[in-house]
């Protein structure tokens, strides 16, 4: 009973009106759309590693604080360790 309903079903939809279509722009709108949902998600997800790749690199290395160079200057120069 299910396979009659999809298949009438079926016999109806035939196509889309942009891939059955004999016009330049709708056919030129599908191609770009289908090239746009192919490298989409390749995108995303080479952006998310490229997210987590350079956080682990921000965890590897220590922070990175500013000392102003009057600070430095009000203490003299820093002992010599033995």
């Amino acid at each position: 009973m299910g396979a009659v309903a999809v298949g009438s079903v079926a016999d109806l939809a035939r196509a889309c009106p942009s891939c059955a279509s004999p016009l330049e722009e709708n056919r030129q709108a599908f191609v770009d759309t289908t090239i746009l949902l192919t490298f989409l998600p390749l995108i995303m997800i080479g952006g998310f590693i490229w997210w987590l790749r350079r956080k682990a690199r921000q965890l590897e290395s220590p922070p990175q604080i500013a000392v102003p160079e009057t600070l430095l200057q009000d203490i003299g120069p820093l002992p010599k360790k033995q």
